[in-house]
């Protein structure tokens, strides 16, 4: 409108369009979440935009071993807002692995906060033996307990809790009841 209220534009009066969406997008969803363990060496990598992105690529969306970034392409499903990360080789098993997701924008160039993930591929550390065994009765407190493993694994430790143990680090349990 021009100043005198007509609906017709003036010929000194610029036209253009007010940006009205300031917000930047988000992560909404991602895979594997962070601080998830015993991965599969083979599981997807994904990250769930709030709003449609651009720039969502290789160079934006990205996985690290320690320092070294991990050879991978990534694909953005438009429909879906979903960026899937997808490893060149196998990843290495027992690692934690870094996502990175940055540089990322909207549709109108509000640009997502740097965004960072962790998680450990597996295999899943599972018990193969254990003496005595679960569910044993009579077991005297001064008996062995012996634990065996599915792998080698290091910062686990057991501390006495009245009459059991208590399994410390990697998600490990042990009934602290006193035996039958």
């Amino acid at each position: 409108m021009n100043l005198a209220a007509s609906s017709a534009p003036s010929a000194r009066m610029a036209i253009f369009t007010p940006r009205t969406e300031f917000f930047p997008p988000t992560i909404l969803r991602t895979v594997p979440v962070n601080d998830a363990r015993s991965i599969s060496q083979t599981a997807g990598i994904t990250a769930v935009f709030s709003e449609p992105a651009t720039k969502a690529s290789g160079t934006s969306v990205s996985l690290h071993l320690r320092d070294s970034m991990v050879a991978a392409t990534v694909i953005y499903n438009t429909a879906t807002k979903t960026a899937v990360l997808d490893p060149v080789s196998m990843l290495l098993a027992d690692r934690v692995y870094t996502m990175r997701v940055d540089d990322v924008l909207d549709a109108v160039g509000n640009q997502l906060v740097a965004t960072t993930w962790f998680f450990s591929t597996g295999p899943a550390l599972t018990v193969v033996k254990a003496t005595p065994a679960n569910g044993s009765t009579k077991v005297r407190r001064n008996d062995t307990a012996i634990i065996t493993m599915s792998e080698t694994i290091t910062g686990y430790g057991l501390r006495a809790t009245g009459y059991g143990l208590r399994a410390t680090g990697y998600g490990l349990r042990a009934n602290d009841g006193p035996p039958d």
